[in-house]
C-alpha cells in the first residue's frame, strides 16, 4: 500500500503552517520609529513612509522591500486602528 492511503490522508492535509520566518525582519531596527509616526498619524501610507526611511538611512533598504514594507503597515493598521462603525446595505425590493 501507498504512504497516502496507509495514513488515509492527503499530501495536502499533511502540511502545517510555518510558524518561523524564512529571512531576518529588515525593518526591525527601525520598526519602533515608524509604529509611533502611526501612532501619531494613523493615515500615513506605507509609500510615504517608506520613501521617508530610505531617505533617513540611504542605503539600508532597497526598493525591492516596499511590497513587504507595505504588508508589514496593513497588518498594523489592521490590528492597532480603531475599527469605524459600518451600517448594514441592505436594500429593499421594489
Amino acid at each position: 500500500m501507498a504512504k497516502y492511503e496507509q495514513l488515509g490522508k492527503l499530501p495536502s492535509e499533511l502540511k502545517k503552517p510555518r510558524q518561523y520566518r524564512t529571512r531576518a525582519d529588515a525593518f526591525a531596527a527601525d520598526w519602533p520609529t515608524v509604529e509611533q509616526m502611526l501612532e501619531e498619524a494613523p493615515s500615513l501610507e506605507a509609500k510615504s513612509l517608506f520613501r521617508w526611511l530610505c531617505e533617513q538611512y540611504p542605503g539600508r533598504y532597497q526598493t525591492g522591500q516596499l511590497r513587504t514594507f507595505q504588508r508589514r503597515v496593513s497588518t498594523w493598521k489592521a490590528l492597532h486602528q480603531q475599527k469605524l462603525a459600518s451600517l448594514p446595505q441592505g436594500r429593499e425590493p421594489d
